[in-house]
């Protein structure tokens, strides 16, 4: 009764996407613009005057096929025929964007390189999007890998840069 909840699955337990959102927003409208089963939904809001592009996403964890998600992900996108005031991008992006200040290992320890970086930034220019936590400074991890002994930030918020000033605190749940 106090949310929407727009979500797209596939019929397995290991992949959806879900975004649950108070109708205390009040929004006048929430669009399904377009969906990757299972990896992402991309909902158009509209809130006062402002047009609002919301991403939710959950990349592949295969580092082989990560790349070609961000690319068809960016394709999706670019056919949106509506201008955005602000973008918002959440989710489990299974990489991180930087590894010196998103992941924290032993010292001395290397780690294998990042597929899909070079897609990703990609996808977060043309969104003209930024790291939300990252400007924030509270650098959590959200991940850890107990084989390679690592602290990882693979989840993360993204937004336009004329929302970061009203962001006030930033929680992993």
């Amino acid at each position: 009764q106090h949310f929407e909840i727009s979500h797209c699955f596939v019929h397995t337990r290991y992949t959806g996407v879900t975004v649950m959102f108070s109708r205390s927003l009040s929004v006048s409208s929430v669009d399904v613009l377009f969906q990757i089963p299972g990896r992402a939904l991309a909902l158009k809001f509209r809130k006062e005057t402002k047009n609002i592009l919301f991403l939710a996403l959950y990349a592949p964890s295969d580092p082989e096929k990560r790349p070609n998600f961000y690319s068809e992900l960016l394709l999706m996108i670019r056919e949106i025929d509506f201008a955005f005031d602000v973008v918002l991008m959440g989710g489990d992006f299974n990489m991180v964007e930087n590894p010196e200040r998103d992941r924290q290992r032993p010292v001395g320890r290397r780690g294998a390189p990042e597929f899909g970086i070079p897609e990703f930034r990609a996808l977060i220019e043309h969104l003209a999007i930024t790291d939300v936590d990252f400007h924030n400074y509270s650098q959590k991890f959200s991940f850890y890998s107990h084989a390679q002994n690592v602290f990882s930030r693979i989840d993360r918020i993204y937004c336009s840069a004329n929302l970061l000033c009203n962001i006030v605190h930033i929680k992993y749940i």
